[in-house]
Formats: C-alpha cells, sequence, structure tokens
C-alpha cells in the first residue's frame, strides 16, 4: 500500500510546494553562519515592518531572508515579517535597489557592480530584469570568479522561472568549469535540492550532497541548508541515526524550520532516545491543537514512520473537524488509521468519502486502488 513520505506530503497534495520548499531551502543557503552572534560594532538596522531603529549588536529577534538579515523591535514584528517576508524584504530594499540601479546605469561597465545590482533584482523578485542583466554580462569576457557569478545566477534565474532543467545545466557547468570558485559550494548544495524536492531523485541527490560534505567542499554559510537537507533525505531513507547526526549539527534556528520541525520527534524516538521524543511531540501537539493541516502532517508522519502512537487518531479527527470533512488528503489519512486500528468498515466509509470530495485526478485513482483493497480485505 503506497504511503506519502513525511517530508514529501504537501508535494504530493499541493504541487506547487516542491517549488516553494526549493525557493526557501535555496533562499537559505544564502545566509551566513553565526546569525545573532556579533561582535560590538555599534550597528543599527531598520525593522523592515514598523520602521523602527534596532540595534544590532542586542537585537533579540533576527530573521533571515533570500540571503539577508533582517532586525526586529519585537516579537510581533519578527512574526509578522516571517508570515510575508517577500513583501516586506521588497519594501525594506526599494531604496538600495533603486539606488543600484542608477550607480549601474551611470557606469555599466563596472561588473562587480552589475553583479551585485543583478543579485538584489533575484533577492527582490525581479526575475525578468535580472535574466537579463545575466544574459548581458554572460556574452561579456569576464574574470573567473565573475563568469562563474553570472553562470550561477542564470540558473537561479532559471529555477525562479521552474526551468529546473536549464538550472541545473547552469550549475552542472559552476561545478564542472569552475569548482576553484566560491560558487561550487553553492551550486552543489542548490543542485541536490532541486534532484531532491523537484526531480525525487533521492539516491543521487544524497550521493552528490554527502560527497560534497565528506569532500569539504561545502562552505561554512552553506552548511545549514546542506544538513537540513541531509537530514530530510536521511528520514526518507528511514536512516535516523544519521538524521539526528544531521539534526544535530544544525543552528537552532534551522531546526524551528516547519519543513522539519515537526519530525523530529520521530528521529528521537526511533534512534533510542524516547523520552526526548515524546517531550518535543508534546509541546509540537500543545501549538498545533487548531491547526488542522499541522495536525493532518503530524498524523500522516506517525503513519508513514509506522510510530504507534495512540494519539494520532484524535489529530486526524480533529484535522477533519476542523476542515469540515472537505480536505480528501484529511479523510485519506484518517481511513488509514481507522485501518491500522482494526475498525475496517470505517475506514472504507472514510475512504469513500476521501473519493467523492477529491479533484485531484492523479490522488483519485491512487485513493480508488486503496478503496479496492480495504473491501477485499474487508470481505476475508
Amino acid at each position: 500500500m503506497a504511503t506519502i513520505k513525511p517530508n514529501k506530503i504537501r508535494r504530493q497534495v499541493f504541487p506547487s510546494w516542491r517549488f516553494w520548499a526549493v525557493l526557501f531551502l535555496l533562499s537559505a543557503s544564502l545566509t551566513s553562519a553565526g546569525l545573532g552572534q556579533h561582535a560590538h560594532t555599534g550597528q543599527t538596522a531598520k525593522d523592515p515592518v514598523c520602521g523602527m531603529t534596532v540595534d544590532v549588536d542586542h537585537a533579540k529577534f533576527i530573521s533571515s531572508h533570500a540571503g539577508k538579515t533582517y532586525y526586529f523591535c519585537s516579537e510581533a514584528c519578527q512574526k509578522a515579517f516571517n508570515k510575508e517576508p517577500a513583501k516586506y524584504a521588497a519594501s525594506a530594499s526599494e531604496d538600495s535597489l533603486e539606488s543600484l540601479k542608477a550607480k549601474h546605469e551611470s557606469n555599466p561597465a563596472d561588473v562587480k557592480l552589475a553583479l551585485q545590482y543583478g543579485d538584489l533584482l533575484v533577492k527582490t523578485d525581479h526575475i525578468p530584469e535580472a535574466k537579463a542583466l545575466f544574459e548581458r554580462l554572460d556574452k561579456a569576457v569576464l574574470a573567473r570568479p565573475d563568469k562563474a557569478d553570472v553562470i550561477f545566477q542564470l540558473g537561479y534565474v532559471a529555477m525562479k522561472e521552474r526551468r529546473y532543467g536549464d538550472a541545473l545545466a547552469f550549475w552542472k557547468t559552476v561545478r564542472d568549469e569552475y569548482a576553484d570558485t566560491e560558487r561550487l559550494s553553492h551550486a552543489t548544495v542548490n543542485t541536490a535540492a532541486i534532484r531532491y524536492q523537484i526531480n525525487d531523485e533521492l539516491g543521487p541527490a544524497y550521493a552528490l550532497l554527502s560527497e560534497a560534505l565528506a569532500g569539504g567542499k561545502v562552505l561554512e554559510k552553506h552548511l545549514p541548508t546542506a544538513y537540513k537537507l541531509m537530514f530530510m533525505m536521511t528520514y526518507d531513507k528511514r536512516d535516523y541515526a544519521a538524521a539526528k547526526a544531521y539534526l544535530e549539527k544544525m543552528p537552532e534556528d534551522a531546526r524551528q524550520d516547519e519543513h522539519i520541525a515537526d519530525s523530529i520527534w520521530v528521529v528521537y524516538l526511533q534512534s533510542g532516545e524516547p523520552a526526548k521524543g515524546e517531550a518535543l511531540l508534546a509541546e509540537l501537539v500543545a501549538k498545533i491543537k487548531d491547526d488542522y493541516f499541522a495536525l493532518y502532517r503530524l498524523a500522516s508522519i506517525s503513519v508513514d514512520a509506522r510510530v504507534k502512537t495512540p494519539e494520532a487518531i484524535g489529530w486526524i479527527e480533529r484535522s477533519n473537524a476542523l476542515s469540515k470533512g472537505e480536505k480528501f488528503y484529511v479523510l485519506d489519512t484518517y481511513a488509514k488509521l481507522l485501518w491500522e486500528s482494526g475498525r475496517k468498515k470505517q475506514a472504507a466509509e472514510t475512504l469513500e468519502k476521501a473519493i467523492a470530495v477529491c479533484k485531484n485526478q492523479a490522488a483519485l485513482k491512487e485513493l480508488k486502488e486503496r478503496l479496492k483493497e480495504y473491501q477485499k480485505e474487508g470481505q476475508k
């Protein structure tokens, strides 16, 4: 019987999840290591939400987006930013973007300035402009590091445009022909993310990234994202000991990433630390009691990881109530849990309800096949 892998649940339910998951991972890989650990510099920053001036050295609320660090005066402002980072980041960058544009237009021959301007265009989602700029630079005679930057950014633009094959081709050029540049690290991490999250090529992605890590080819600033990817891949391979090792290499903010936070308890539970796993689970459940999707995902993780959690049926029942019985994937997981608990007739009836509300043709085919199995087994 087919099951949905924990780190791929949203990808199968919502096709666009693949795209946004990769965008998040690749943007995160731009973030420098040691976030929040500063020597005293006297620097200040503008809170992108409320506009207040924040002392960088003593800021308690810090987030990163698209390779840039943002500082906040309060937790409320940070939460607002985290909900819509692109909106606030674009607003905060508008002045610097216009300034760089003016400088670039007055001195178009300055390659470093052009690269800086193009990088900000990408980070603020001005993709057509970034593409035109980098395509012009690609035709110019450039020094090796600059050429590697241009080819890498053309790959990032292609990824943003969902031309994943082109993105991989650009990054392969960086890896093959510009391995002596810093872009080797970034291109390697990005390639692994695309191959795993988009192309569903767990084996090749795992081999590529684990070899790069072993060979010291991943820069420190890209390690949090690399470890996050390795955590996801080892988790999907059910190698929980390895997943735990990568988890413990991550900085604390990386562990809070929604893409992995709700599966960490499984890793500890399955790798010999049940008390820690149960404590993390209890903390997680307390946070998501009114979030139907989080409850659904948690129950799905329990099913897939084969963790016999008595509370799982309660999670999915609550999720189904909150979603008013209108989500086929919630009903599907509900049916699986009912089946595992021996309530076979109710499981089949619940699966029929999932089929009735499902409009995803690929999922509908799978649901109907499983219903046949349920009906066949139920007659024995």
